[in-house]
């Protein structure tokens, strides 16, 4: 697979995945307060797998328009 290229804004949620909207929705927060547009393209790369939904690293990104 491949990712795009151009800029993004990147946030590390750490926690279970059905959890992850609060990973986006602080990413549109900053961008907003930063006067940045996003895309419609995100993307996530999960870390490893953990029993413990607490110790799970998944690392969301979102395009920059």
């Amino acid at each position: 697979s491949e990712t795009p290229g151009g800029r993004a804004a990147w946030a590390v949620h750490m926690g279970a995945y059905a959890d992850l909207k609060a990973a986006y929705d602080a990413l549109a927060e900053w961008c907003q307060a930063q006067g940045l547009t996003t895309t419609n393209v995100s993307w996530e790369v999960y870390g490893d797998w953990h029993d413990d939904p607490a110790q799970l690293r998944t690392d969301v990104y979102v395009l920059l328009g």
